[in-house]
């Protein structure tokens, strides 16, 4: 059998064999440089086609917020003036007037009360004229002049008769001043016999230009060739009735264009509201617009823009994105090497920080356990401490009561104010702990809900009964208003009572002068709403957010520090939760605050809520409710 020779270059171990294995990595280098090529090529095209249809989507909504704004203003200008039309065809006083001015046209006094009416009307609320028929649908008055034209058809002249006390809107036109207006028909009824009886037809002209169209050109708009008008489908064209920025300065405050001129199927069709369209505008330009209906018109808010401005920030990022996917080509040979040959590196790199990471999370982890473990042992000490703290402190305040009382013997006046010193002291500091107690009860879990079925009017009651005397000394009026009928709800009672007086104690002892109120009303969702309201100092706004944080007070400049805690509206608010619920603060400084807590009246599980339907009814204050 032959042997291979040294320079066999199919030989392995030979000195070919790195030749060999250079063209694998060099096809490597060309697919890896072909897929960044590729994939930068597909992602410009994936940006400019996300830039494409955000940018187009934001001018869009754009137009079409303007268009919704725009036609609601317009909307409220016409109901404007019809409101005006209403109170003039519902005002039978100013209709008998009327009526004797027909029947004798020379009394000076009715006259100028008839006229002086109409000239109000036309003074104060944008009307271009207002003109006066009688039953055969002559003009008997006119403000500011008699008109003399035939704006005003003399059929509905002559239908308003039949129709009292009902306002028509006629269409729009062009009145012999040159403004735009639209006619409004009102007849004017007396009561005869019983039956309102048209006696006479007011014609109001609602000027258009100088209510309506300067709202129209205010609204802003993002481009030069932007457009807000006002327009009107009459037959197969559309009529545009508000001025144009744009066209012959010398043609009429109203034009019309083909309705053909819209493209797709609108044109003959009904305006989609909220649709963008492309379409040819009066300039004979190509336009994108948006039409929006004006209710209570046959009307229509158009915003247009030339499609050409629209679409120039389209032309200009494409031309970006093309510009940097050369750049990205031509960069991407050289980079690929570069990236092969510090992958290890990087590698290794990112090995080292997620180490890193994972040190530091183990690190947080056994901290966080710690802190765990040292809040539950905080919370559970002072859980366990209630009998040994409260303990003394009952004895030191029973103990002090009867030395003030003289039942260990006579007292001086100033061994009885310090022995009251002793007693006020022990009870505010009872109540401190108390509160922190209750507090730690509550992280560590230790504290229950004990439901009942009771009236909570019952509860108010004793609240009210219970801060009455501090609320007399402060010479302040403490109101309740509960339903008419009694109801019942199921929840710890003792827990919505503690919230209640925490509550309303704090409504009384931060208000100095004015009144407090807490009111019960049941819901139709089938939630129980408890409201105390003061007329106190108030919470600034930026306070709001942390009242309901353990040890938070809030002090006004000049005043001295509050007493207590802080804890008596954090631990309302973790009762309130406990029981399903929440409290809600609204406040103004300077006039008052507003706690409302809702629960629902038969929490899950507890009872059927059908016991509860006595509650409907509005609230009412109570009769006997507390007043100072």
């Amino acid at each position: 059998m032959p042997q291979p020779s040294a320079s066999d270059p199919h030989e392995p171990g030979t000195g070919a064999v790195p030749g060999s294995r250079r063209s694998p990595v060099s096809r490597r280098l060309i697919a890896l440089w072909a897929i960044l090529v590729l994939g930068g090529i597909a992602v410009g095209v994936g940006v400019h086609l996300h830039f494409r249809s955000d940018t187009l989507e934001r001018q869009r909504e754009g137009m079409r917020a303007t268009a919704r704004s725009a036609s609601a203003e317009a909307a409220t200008r016409v109901a404007r003036f019809l409101a005006d039309g209403q109170v003039m065809a519902e005002n039978a006083g100013y209709a008998i007037r009327v009526a004797d001015y027909l029947d004798d046209p020379d009394d000076a006094v009715n006259t100028g009360a008839v006229l002086g009416r109409l000239k109000a009307e036309y003074r104060y609320h944008d009307f271009a004229s207002i003109q006066l028929f009688d039953a055969a649908g002559a003009e008997r008055l006119a403000v500011p002049a008699p008109r003399g034209d035939d704006t005003v058809p003399a059929a509905d002249v002559a239908r308003a008769f039949s129709r009292p006390l009902e306002v028509a809107m006629l269409e729009v036109g062009v009145g012999p001043s040159g403004r735009v207006e639209v006619p409004l028909v009102v007849p004017l009824s007396a009561r005869r016999d019983g039956v309102d009886t048209v006696v006479a037809v007011a014609v109001m002209h609602a000027d258009l230009t100088r209510a309506v169209f300067p709202t129209l050109a205010a609204w802003p708009v993002a481009t030069r060739s932007g457009e807000v008008l006002l327009v009107r489908r009459t037959g197969d064209r559309y009529a545009i009735m508000s001025p144009r920025r744009f066209g012959d300065p010398g043609d009429g405050p109203m034009i019309t264009i083909p309705s053909g001129l819209v493209h797709g199927t609108v044109a003959g069709g009904a305006l989609d509201s909220g649709t963008v369209l492309e379409m040819f505008d009066y300039r004979g330009r190509t336009v994108e617009g948006v039409f929006e209906s004006v209710p209570g018109t046959d009307w229509h808010v158009l915003v247009k823009a030339d499609r050409r401005e629209l679409h120039a920030p389209l032309t200009q990022n494409l031309v970006y994105v093309l510009v940097a996917v050369v750049v990205w080509s031509l960069g991407v040979t050289s980079a690929v090497g570069m990236v092969w040959r510090s992958r290890s590196f990087e590698v290794a790199l990112a090995q080292a920080r997620i180490d890193h990471a994972e040190q530091e999370a183990a690190k947080l982890a056994e901290l966080n356990d710690r802190l765990a473990e040292a809040s539950a042992v905080k919370s559970t000490f002072l859980a366990n401490m209630s009998h040994e703290l409260r303990t003394p402190l009952n004895a030191i305040i029973g103990f002090s009561a009867l030395l003030r009382e003289g039942m260990g013997g006579p007292l001086s006046e100033q061994q009885r104010t310090q022995v009251g010193l002793i007693h006020s002291a022990g009870k505010h500091l009872l109540a401190l702990i108390n509160d922190v107690l209750d507090l730690s009860k509550i992280e560590a879990g230790r504290d229950e809900v004990r439901p009942e079925s009771f009236d909570p009017a019952g509860v108010v009651r004793e609240v009210a009964e219970f801060l009455e005397p501090l609320a007399v000394s402060k010479g302040l009026a403490l109101r309740t208003a509960l339903p008419d009928r009694s109801c019942a709800l199921t929840a710890d009672r003792g827990k919505l009572k503690q919230i209640l007086l925490n509550l309303g104690g704090n409504a009384v002892k931060f208000t100095e002068a004015g009144q407090v109120d807490i009111s019960l009303a049941r819901h139709h969702d089938g939630m129980c709403e408890f409201t105390v309201s003061d007329t106190g100092p108030g919470i600034p706004e930026e306070a709001l957010s942390r009242i309901f944080e353990p040890f938070a007070q809030i002090e006004y400049p000049g005043e001295v520090k509050p007493q207590g805690t802080g804890l008596g509206l954090s631990i309302s608010q973790e009762y309130a939760r406990m029981l399903g619920g929440e409290i809600e603060v609204t406040s103004t400084v300077g006039a008052g605050s507003v706690f409302a807590l809702r629960i629902p009246e038969a929490p899950s599980g507890y009872a059927d809520t059908e016991a509860a339907d006595g509650c409907d009814g509005p609230d009412t204050p109570d009769e006997q409710g507390r007043s100072t």
